[in-house]
């Protein structure tokens, strides 16, 4: 009997700790302390794993299960019998509950706003440098009218003239490259966070058939219909809304970016009209060249 008593105490002290452990974990989220709860989730995920390696059974049940004939909800730990009855069905859903609140003040307090800070600063360094780099551009764009102004040296007026052109379409290349970088990398976390949402419930269900069919473990075995695994229906509801909760994080990670990113307030590649400074730069090399032809024409006095 005194060992029965031991054992019951000892369940019932696990089983508060990982209760504490459970509520404890948005607790510690709120105040900013996200190593700490990831710390109580790691605890938390142990003991899962430790239930599903014993048929989702406490150890210590089996344990109690010699020292007494008793089979009730409660026989080996000191809990109400309506509650010993439904602690999976409870903690289940009261996990996911917490797990979403944690998933918001996580979000809300440490994710959103650094992330509207790194666009904010994003958003004006490009908006400097941008400026800078047209302002150059511009620059470029006059001297390479007068390349040929007051030059007679025909091998001086096309090194300076090439220079100017490459150095030109050097400048427009880095708009252009910089505007494609930042989409592509854009395009590329909603790429990866649409594979999260898929790929994390899949590895999930995946894990629960290989533990259940392969390990022989019949609580979890999806493929058999009294798996005890299908009785667990409020955990399932909770589970689908903590699922779409992810999903709209997921598909918003970028968004606070993007709103602090504002394209209308820096230079853009279309901004360079390339091909009119292009075509505009063509027409001052004819007219000069025009010029200089009607000037060394024979017969023509210079004034």
């Amino acid at each position: 009997m005194a060992v029965l008593i031991a054992i019951k105490l000892v369940h019932t002290a696990i089983w508060a700790l990982l209760a504490t452990c459970i509520v404890a974990i948005p607790i510690v989220g709120l105040r900013r302390r996200f190593t700490g709860a990831l710390t109580l989730t790691a605890f938390v995920l142990i003991e899962c794993g430790i239930l599903a390696l014993n048929h989702g059974r406490c150890p210590l049940t089996d344990v109690a299960a010699r020292y007494t004939a008793e089979r009730g909800a409660n026989f080996d730990i000191y809990l109400p019998n309506w509650l010993a009855q439904r602690n999976k069905a409870i903690f289940g859903a009261l996990s996911c509950c917490l797990g979403m609140a944690t998933m918001w003040i996580f979000y809300q307090t440490e994710y959103s706003p650094f992330q509207r800070n790194n666009g904010r600063e994003l958003n004006n360094f490009l908006t400097r440098y941008l400026a800078q780099l047209y302002g150059n551009f511009r620059s470029v764009e006059a001297n390479a009218r007068g390349a040929i102004v007051g030059e007679k040296d025909v091998s001086v007026i096309k090194e300076k003239s090439v220079l100017w052109f490459i150095t030109l379409q050097w400048i427009a290349f880095r708009f252009f490259f910089i505007e494609s970088f930042l989409r592509t990398i854009v395009f590329q976390i909603l790429r990866n966070s649409s594979y999260y949402l898929v790929f994390v419930p899949c590895i999930f269900l995946v894990a629960i058939l290989f533990i259940g069919h392969y390990a022989n473990f019949s609580q979890v075995n999806i493929l058999e219909a009294k798996s005890n695994i299908y009785q667990q229906n409020s955990f399932y509801v909770f589970f689908a809304i903590l699922l779409s909760v992810y999903y709209r994080y997921l598909k918003n990670s970028v968004s606070f970016i993007m709103e602090s990113i504002r394209e209308h307030e820096w230079t853009q590649f279309h901004d360079l009209n390339m091909d009119h400074t292009l075509i505009t730069l063509i027409e001052t090399y004819t007219g000069e060249i025009a010029f200089w032809r009607h000037r060394l024409k024979p017969g023509v006095r210079e004034d």
